[in-house]
């Protein structure tokens, strides 16, 4: 740096939701899945460690199962507002026999994601720093004049059981009505 210069300001950290070539505000097609799933729900200062539990829970349904995953960890929230969450976390399941229904209560059982028509986002870093990234899809959204509806899912990209929460990569699908 010259004499005189104003210094740079420091990085800050997970200073954009996502990193160049992710996609974001992409619209795309998502394919139903079923998923070996479990509902709960969550205040917000504990949310990554509920579906961090949900998650292993499902991990052992599957074992105890004998079902094979199919694909990435998903979080279908039902509901969200400022106290906390509701969800289903699950794992696509290879073979989910079609007449395995959901249970009526929140037990692990085979459930069916959301498809359709949606627009895809990515964030990185740790659950507790996605606000940042659901205010900029928020604002996307708002330029494109797009209406969503109220369930939305997250396709974890890195394994939320093993990676480093500042490392998760997470896909985030909402549905334009």
């Amino acid at each position: 740096m010259e004499a005189g210069q104003p210094a740079a300001p420091p990085p800050q950290a997970n200073e954009l939701p996502a990193q160049p070539g992710d996609p974001f505000g992409e619209e795309v097609e998502f394919a139903e899945r079923r998923i070996l799933s479990i509902k709960g729900g969550a205040g917000w200062e504990n949310g990554f460690e509920a579906l961090r539990q949900a998650f292993e829970t499902v991990q052992a349904g599957l074992a105890e199962r004998k079902l094979t995953a199919d694909g990435k960890p998903v979080v279908v929230y039902l509901r969200a507002d400022d106290a906390g969450f509701d969800f289903e976390a699950g794992i696509p399941v290879a073979g989910a026999p079609e007449t395995a229904d959901a249970p009526a209560d929140d037990r692990l059982g085979i459930r069916r994601t959301p498809s359709g028509r949606a627009v895809r986002f990515t964030h990185r870093g740790a659950f507790d720093t996605m606000d940042r990234t659901y205010d900029a899809m928020t604002n996307l959204l708002d330029e494109k004049r797009l209406d969503v509806g109220e369930v939305y899912v997250e396709e974890y990209q890195t394994d939320p059981l093993t990676t480093p929460q500042d490392q998760l990569r997470v896909f985030i699908y909402v549905f334009p009505k």
